[in-house]
């Protein structure tokens, strides 16, 4: 269950993309959203998510960010996944 519940992130330049590999099985069993917190836990971004045609992908502008990103995936049935990633300056 953790490996299908847990955020990967990836880095490209000023965009921080995010993939829950966990199916979207309608209202029953989804991914609600994705939600990404600066190093005080403030919101920089966050994704909703319509399980009835979206897959749990998003991506999030992180210009001026640095130190740590805290990314959670929701999910309805699992409660709350997070992954933490170090934005270090070019």
């Amino acid at each position: 269950m953790v490996q299908s519940h847990s955020p990967l992130l990836e880095i490209n330049e000023n965009t921080l993309s995010v993939f829950t590999p966990h199916e979207m099985k309608g209202y029953d069993h989804y991914i609600i959203k994705h939600i990404v917190l600066d190093n005080r836990f403030n919101i920089i971004s966050e994704k909703v998510f319509d399980p009835s045609r979206e897959t749990p992908i998003s991506k999030h502008n992180i210009i001026g960010y640095e130190d740590k990103l805290y990314v959670l995936s929701i999910c309805n049935n699992h409660d709350t996944w997070v992954d933490i990633i170090k934005i270090k300056k070019p």
